[in-house]
């Protein structure tokens, strides 16, 4: 027969395996938690169910704020993906590339909240010259480098860009720029790449999800072919 023996002290680590074990050991015995004193930080003593009560609602209030948070996100996403429809309508109504182009420029910044834009194309010969956010560049030049990553992505991304594509992108306003959104035009970067730059950190954080960029660099693309078909041509016969 195995004899218990009254001096052995039991261990709060033994205590607590115990308890995960028996997770309904309180149920059986109710009269202990009355019993049972957790110390809060200000000194005052409770019980262990009131412990409980108070550590769900601290739970419940992270879920909530969360909630927000996600259904706020929703709401700016839903609200922007109306506003690149607006746009997109527009751009379609546009007769030539320069009148495609001042509606894109005169849009963004209300459409998307940009402070900055640029507009890079590739294998395209303009004339006339565009615009100064609009630059052209031959589809391998070796400056483009910093973009090697995001044109094999093929997907438009936001957030805070490394200095070297900040300085691409946009040149003297690079260091303003907190936030930016990146959209390939058509899903391999066919045509180019436009970026929108905030001196806001949060404007593109990462979390504001893409759909509508994806949806506005798909349709500018398209806009934009026709108009730049020829104008590829003609780099290409000129080179």
């Amino acid at each position: 027969m195995t004899k218990t023996n009254p001096n052995k002290v039991v261990t709060a680590d033994q205590v607590r395996r115990f308890l995960e074990a028996k997770p309904d050991f309180f149920a059986q015995y109710p009269e202990l938690l009355e019993a049972l004193e957790i110390p809060h930080e200000s000194g005052a003593a409770s019980s262990l169910l009131l412990h409980q009560v108070q550590h769900l609602r601290g739970k419940c209030h992270d879920l909530e704020q969360r909630m927000e948070h996600m259904l706020s996100v929703a709401r700016e996403n839903e609200c922007l993906l109306k506003q690149v429809q607006q746009l997109i309508v527009r751009l379609m109504d546009a007769p030539d590339l320069a009148s495609l182009l001042g509606q894109l420029h005169d849009h963004l910044g209300e459409t998307l909240g940009a402070d900055v834009s640029t507009l890079l194309l590739f294998d395209v010969q303009l004339d006339p010259p565009p615009p100064d956010w609009v630059v052209a560049y031959a589809g391998d030049d070796q400056r483009l480098a910093p973009l090697d990553s995001f044109r094999n992505r093929g997907e438009s991304l936001c957030g805070r860009l490394p200095k070297a594509k900040r300085q691409l992108l946009f040149g003297e306003q690079a260091d303003s720029v907190r936030s930016c959104a990146l959209m390939p035009l058509s899903s391999d970067a066919e045509w180019g790449v436009l970026a929108v730059g905030s001196f806001r950190a949060d404007r593109f954080a990462p979390d504001l999800g893409t759909l509508f960029l994806e949806f506005l660099g798909q349709a500018l693309a398209r806009n934009m072919a026709p108009h730049l078909a020829e104008r590829r041509r003609r780099a290409q016969s000129a080179s």
